[in-house]
């Protein structure tokens, strides 16, 4: 893809004209077979798209015309957070996670048999283990006064498995 910068804007293009007039050239066919310095001595550039290292605290800015570099680029912006807004999202991500892990607890608690105290006590640990997972996390959501490291806060799938995995002996 290239880009030139036209009336103050940078225009791009799939592919170059064959037809191309300026105050320099007037080429009827195959100026997209022309030498890239020619290209670029008209104004068409390469695209590069930067990497974004996280997507969630960096957005692409606006295209320009690196002349130095001969690239048409785009500026990093870093996108704002509010630490509310962040937090709100990440318990409803949370809470989301952690609701297959309560409707296991929920099918597990009604699997085991009251009347045998060894079940119910192993039970009972199990649950104790999933809370402190739930509670750590709602704490970290609570505390982390980051936005930029709190919204890179995430459950892992096999830490939410392991939790899931403590139940499935009493669903059997």
């Amino acid at each position: 893809m290239k880009a030139k910068e036209e009336n103050g804007q940078v225009k791009f293009y799939k592919k170059l004209p064959s037809r191309y007039r300026s105050e320099t050239l007037n080429i009827a066919g195959g100026f997209n077979k022309l030498p890239k310095e020619i290209h670029e001595a008209e104004g068409f550039f390469d695209v590069v798209k930067p990497e974004i290292v996280d997507p969630a605290v960096e957005t692409l800015g606006k295209p320009y015309i690196d002349h130095e570099k001969k690239i048409c680029t785009y500026s990093v912006e870093a996108i704002v957070l509010n630490i509310d807004e962040v937090r709100a999202n990440k318990r409803k991500y949370f809470i989301d996670k952690f609701n297959r892990v309560a409707t296991v607890i929920t099918q597990a608690g009604l699997a085991i048999d009251p009347n045998d105290p060894e079940s119910v006590t192993l039970y009972d640990q199990k649950v104790a283990i999933a809370r402190q997972f739930k509670i750590e996390a709602m704490n970290y959501i609570a505390t982390e006064n980051d936005p930029s490291r709190l919204v890179k806060f995430r459950v892992q799938e096999e830490d939410v498995n392991y939790v899931l995995n403590l139940f499935e002996p009493f669903l059997i």
